[in-house]
């Protein structure tokens, strides 16, 4: 069966990021995750990827990997 894939889409950022499956076994990656950032006051959190890692748990998948496809000027990454 072909992987499957769960876009997540960051307004702020502009930014997409993905969670894709083996339906088999249920091992995923969460491709390319954004970390929420304020600015004006200076302060990241954890929202956007939270609500990956639930969707995660929703589909019974257990998240292997974290990847990053590129160097991300355009956002901080929440893959730590």
């Amino acid at each position: 069966a072909p992987p499957k894939i769960r876009a997540f889409f960051d307004e702020p950022t502009n930014t997409v990021s993905y969670l894709v499956w083996d339906p088999a076994t249920k091992d995923g990656a969460v491709i390319d995750p954004v970390l929420d950032w304020d600015h004006k006051s200076g302060t990241a959190d954890t929202a956007f990827a939270d609500r990956m890692v639930k969707a995660a748990g929703e589909e019974g998948v257990a998240i292997r990997w974290v990847l990053e496809t590129h160097a991300h000027a355009d956002h901080l990454t929440a893959a730590c």
